[in-house]
């Protein structure tokens, strides 16, 4: 996932827990005045990646705050769906 990351422009590290944050936006200058909708296609942008790779243990969630990306991804088990109609 990290190379991945890094070849989409951004610059992973891992914190303490596990959980891996990115120190930038590579759509930073957009992220200025489109927060939202930007921070919403990084989001998807790296669930895509995750899913693509096979990586179901890893959860990206947006996790806004200073001086890095707006998305962290976490690592643990996701939890399976339950099938329709299950109680």
């Amino acid at each position: 996932m990290r190379a991945a990351l890094a070849d989409h422009g951004f610059e992973p590290f891992s914190g303490e827990d596990g959980t891996v944050s990115l120190r930038n936006c590579p759509f930073h200058a957009l992220a200025v005045q489109h927060t939202e909708v930007v921070c919403g296609m990084n989001l998807a942008l790296l669930e895509g990646i995750a899913a693509g790779i096979g990586a179901h243990d890893l959860q990206p969630v947006l996790d806004p705050a200073p001086g890095r990306c707006c998305v962290a991804i976490r690592t643990g088990q996701s939890s399976p769906k339950e099938p329709d109609g299950a109680s």
